[in-house]
């Protein structure tokens, strides 16, 4: 270990070799030249849309002025501005710092009329930004919008069969899931799917051909995974709910990057660490995680450190900073340009993180 990290606790062991058998002290420098210290990161949180615990399905200019009714995926828009899966809704939702709140499909992004899902849990663009992907987990459909200029456009079915469950691979059109939650891109263009009620991840390839990541073997096994992220050089990462793993798939091989196995909520190194139930995750460019996990951000380094940006094991709706904050279940996350943009379920409304503090 090089550095050290506030509120940590660090255990070592000193052996020394005394013949004569005479009072030793030992001591060392404050900050030896090998140790670095630092900060602990916080994030700074504030109340981007919507009203604090208030349900609904209002559009207005003013952000704040907007309601959501438990909103869960949410991604970035290339040149601003963001879509939420407002999942009791049944609809996906634009926001934009300048136009405010509207429901998918209407002029902000060049369409006309809304589009209605069932229960949109989350989205995907692809990475040329020309098609939207809206994961149903009650339809148990990916859906599949071939533009963002929605105009005289509906969305189609991309994988799965309507209403029916199932863990099938095969052609889209005869795959089935089972509560498809969370998406994510690699840089090939296959879409990898957290289908949760399987304990699996899925890929369905540009094609639409439905397949499972590391097989259905034992070790293709997912806790109820529930979000992927995938990084630059095609690493996967899968938030598994049912147990408090973040686990990563390097060259077809899952590792735990963190996390203990059990529920609990203790920041600390790789499986040392604990998260009550991981949810969203997203990636900033330096390859750092950030998962929102029963009422707080977290944040795992590329070695598997784990601290808490922002909130505590304990529900609120405070606009403050670090553990000062709080959330109640937060869900969808997405980083854009140092700062995070989280869903939050159950207050019904959109946060925003500034990692500034850092």
């Amino acid at each position: 270990m090089t550095e050290a990290i506030p509120d940590n606790n660090y255990a070592y062991t000193v052996t020394v070799n005394d013949p004569e058998g005479e009072d030793l002290r030992v001591s060392a420098p404050t900050l030896p030249s090998w140790l670095t210290f630092r900060e602990k990161k916080l994030g700074k949180v504030t109340t981007m849309a919507g009203t604090t615990g208030t349900m609904g399905s209002t559009d207005a200019g003013d952000l704040n002025a907007a309601l959501f009714n438990e909103p869960i995926g949410i991604v970035k828009i290339e040149g601003g501005g963001l879509l939420v899966a407002d999942s009791k809704n049944g609809v996906v939702r634009v926001l934009d710092e300048e136009r405010g709140v509207s429901t998918f499909g209407n002029s902000i992004l060049g369409g006309s009329g809304s589009l209605s899902f069932n229960n949109p849990t989350d989205i995907a663009i692809s990475p040329d930004s020309r098609t939207i992907y809206v994961s149903d987990a009650t339809d148990q459909i990916i859906y599949q919008i071939t533009s963002t200029r929605l105009a005289g456009q509906s969305k189609t079915i991309f994988a799965g069969i309507l209403n029916t469950s199932g863990s099938i691979d095969g052609p889209g059109a005869t795959a089935t899931f089972n509560e498809p939650g969370g998406m994510a891109f690699d840089s090939d263009g296959n879409l990898y799917v957290a289908d949760k009620g399987n304990n699996r991840v899925r890929i369905i390839s540009p094609q639409g051909q439905v397949s499972t990541l590391l097989g259905n073997g034992s070790t293709g096994f997912f806790f109820q995974p529930y979000d992927v992220a995938i990084d630059a050089n095609d690493n996967i990462y899968v938030t598994e709910s049912g147990n408090g793993n973040v686990s990563k798939v390097i060259n077809d091989t899952k590792t735990v990057l963190a996390g203990a196995g059990s529920p609990g909520f203790q920041d600390g190194s790789g499986v040392n660490a604990f998260f009550k139930k991981p949810k969203g995750i997203t990636l900033d460019e330096g390859g750092n995680l950030y998962v929102t996990d029963d009422h707080a951000v977290r944040k795992i380094t590329p070695a598997g450190e784990v601290t808490t940006l922002a909130g505590s094991a304990s529900s609120g709706q405070a606009d403050e900073v670090g553990a000062a904050a709080s959330f109640n279940a937060p869900s969808g996350i997405v980083f854009s340009n140092g700062e995070l943009f989280v869903s939050e379920q159950l207050n019904h409304i959109i946060r925003r993180v500034d990692l500034s503090n850092e």
